[in-house]
């Protein structure tokens, strides 16, 4: 197996990583989000708070009445159960794949696999994971460059000290 090989599938194999941990962070900061509105609108509909809104002035009245229906459409468009519902599939795919990933880069050190199989079997994989990662999109996640980034600087010192061991 040629170095270059074993080189792509070890970037393959970190990449899934940085994914995976992208994903996963997503769907906890989406969840966290969803479960904050959630608790913000049900502590809205109780009767205390109720009272506590009728007790002050008209002009505050109306303005939290604004609020809270804002609030609340907000909660039902953005979707945001749903999209940490699919960040969090995505994330499972990727660190399914990156297991994938590292089996293979082992198969290849080993020289268990012929080159032409080893290369088959990582185009697969990486099709896989495009696929994996495209649902992103369908679903609506914006990216966020500062958790790309922290997830895949997370994952290369992961990587490296695995790959040093």
């Amino acid at each position: 197996m040629t170095a270059a090989v074993q080189t792509e599938i070890w970037q393959s194999t970190r990449d899934a990583e940085s994914l995976m941990r992208y994903y996963e962070s997503l769907h906890r900061r989406l969840h966290r989000w969803h479960t904050a509105g959630s608790f913000v609108l049900g502590i809205a509909g109780t009767g205390a708070a109720v009272a506590f809104v009728a007790r002050l002035p008209e002009q505050v009245q109306v303005l939290a009445g604004l609020v809270l229906a804002v609030a609340t459409v907000a909660m039902f468009v953005s979707g945001l159960a749903a999209k940490a519902a699919v960040a969090h599939a995505i994330s499972v795919q990727c660190a399914e794949l990156a297991l994938e990933f590292k089996t293979l880069y082992l198969d290849v050190r080993s020289h268990a696999l012929a080159d032409d199989a080893a290369t088959a079997e990582w185009r697969k994989l990486v099709e896989r994971l495009t696929n994996a990662t495209s649902k992103a999109g369908a679903a609506g996640l914006a990216s966020n460059d500062k958790l790309v980034a922290k997830s895949y600087e997370t994952a290369r010192e992961v990587m490296d000290l695995a790959h040093a061991a």
